[in-house]
């Protein structure tokens, strides 16, 4: 739970200015800033999703990092990933398990206080001190690892030109629903930012 809980987080977090506490949350998660949305949408105008704020609120504690990791728990985990690790084994037929999500150890982590969880540039600190009697120190202190495809790559060497031609002609765009303006803003910014190949797929 809470993988995006990280001292990168919390820095973005702080750089997304003095907004409400979701919005702020909302773009240092999303692939898109709440600025670059508004101008990929253009005079359609772009609303953050009343979820988020939600979750936000209906968390009673004052511990941030708890918080953090609520507001995950009810979106970025059941939305982004268990609905992908669903759908890629069972597109190959593999049965998949996730016991760190037994809800007796998921009831157990949510009330340790975030300290226990995410200090300085440590995270996962009580799973770590847990498995240290089990696991050898390369993997304990191992730099953390995604599961990210290499999409810029895969646009930088031959895709840029099909994404180019979908999006800037695309329906959205004929429909209005995207700014033609935005979506050239983000195309000729390719290469120049390392979300840009993140944000056209």
């Amino acid at each position: 739970v809470g993988a995006r809980v990280s001292p990168r987080l919390h820095a973005r977090l702080v750089a997304a200015g003095p907004r409400e506490d979701h919005d702020r949350y909302l773009d240092a998660v999303t692939v898109f800033s709440h600025q670059e949305k508004r101008k990929l949408f253009g005079g359609n105008g772009w609303t953050a999703p009343r979820e988020v704020a939600d979750h936000y609120r209906a968390y009673r504690g004052a511990d941030p990092v708890n918080r953090l990791l609520y507001v995950d728990a009810h979106t970025y985990l059941p939305d982004d990933i268990l609905a992908l690790t669903d759908r890629m084994s069972m597109a190959v037929s593999l049965e998949a398990r996730e016991p760190l999500l037994d809800y007796r150890l998921v009831e157990y982590c949510a009330g340790l206080p975030g300290s226990l969880k995410l200090g300085g540039s440590r995270w996962k600190i009580a799973l770590k001190r847990a498995m240290e009697p089990l696991l050898p120190r390369t993997i304990l202190e191992r730099e953390k690892q995604g599961f990210g495809a290499p999409v810029t790559s895969w646009l930088g060497r031959r895709l840029l030109p099909y994404a180019g031609a979908a999006l800037r002609k695309g329906w959205l765009v004929e429909q209005g629903v995207l700014d033609a303006g935005g979506v050239g803003e983000l195309l000729d910014g390719f290469g120049k930012d390392g979300l840009t190949g993140q944000q056209l797929w």
